[in-house]
């Protein structure tokens, strides 16, 4: 069995993609999802969820590790991140998933009136609990938070931040692909220019000259070698 230090970046590589791969298609689920829940009841349930089943598989570790420097980091981490699904899944409901996608991969949503951004909804009527709203939220819990979040977190360590972010751009290539396929989203010459640019820009990223002598320098240095 191989060890995280035997594993070669280009795996982790290929690990960040497979998972924007869920990422993407879960913009036409979430989609359709807010047709039977609200935005932030939704959001509860998915990272209530994802917060549960991570809770039980890393029972012990977070048992041996859990002090208030934790708890403060969580928080600070914790915060931003809500808000920032909250105005992505907002924004969700007034466009179309690919269009969301392409806006989100930016990464610079900014917002005026962050008030009206967190004014309280009402919670979900019983009916809403379907059988397909039950398998939509499924997917969302455990394919893109908890083993995706999963997959990033560890990609991390190995790869540099601005790879990682660059690859997890790929995320609005697969769900305009998606919109494209399920949501019957028109593909326009703006979609597939922003197509282009990033399946350039990781193509540069990834095998640009220099690429393999960066690999080693990053091996020996995790391996402790000068």
């Amino acid at each position: 069995m191989k060890t995280p230090r035997d594993i070669p970046s280009w795996a982790y590589a290929v690990a960040v993609v497979l998972t924007t791969v869920a990422y993407g298609a879960s913009y036409v689920v979430i989609k359709d999802a807010m047709e039977a829940v609200a935005t932030s009841w939704l959001l509860a349930m998915r990272f209530g969820l994802a917060a549960l089943v991570l809770g039980v598989a890393f029972r012990r570790r977070i048992a041996r590790t859990i002090d208030l420097s934790h708890v403060l980091a969580g928080v600070v981490v914790g915060l931003p991140e809500a808000l920032g699904f909250l105005l992505q899944n907002l924004g969700l409901t007034q466009t179309s998933p690919g269009r969301n996608a392409f806006l989100t991969a930016t990464y610079c949503v900014m917002v005026p009136f962050l008030a009206w951004a967190v004014a309280l909804e009402p919670a979900p009527l019983a009916s809403a609990f379907t059988a397909e709203f039950a398998a939509q939220l499924a997917y969302i819990t455990i394919a893109t938070t908890v083993v995706g979040l999963l997959v990033q977190n560890v990609a991390q360590r190995h790869l540099p931040s601005s790879e990682v972010a660059l690859l997890l751009s790929f995320e609005s290539v697969f769900a305009a692909v998606f919109s494209v396929a399920f949501y019957g989203e028109k593909i326009t010459p703006s979609l597939l220019a922003g197509f282009a640019l990033i399946f350039g820009a990781v193509l540069v990223s990834q095998f640009a000259p220099g690429r393999r002598q960066a690999d080693e320098l990053r091996a020996e240095a995790r391996e402790g070698r000068p």
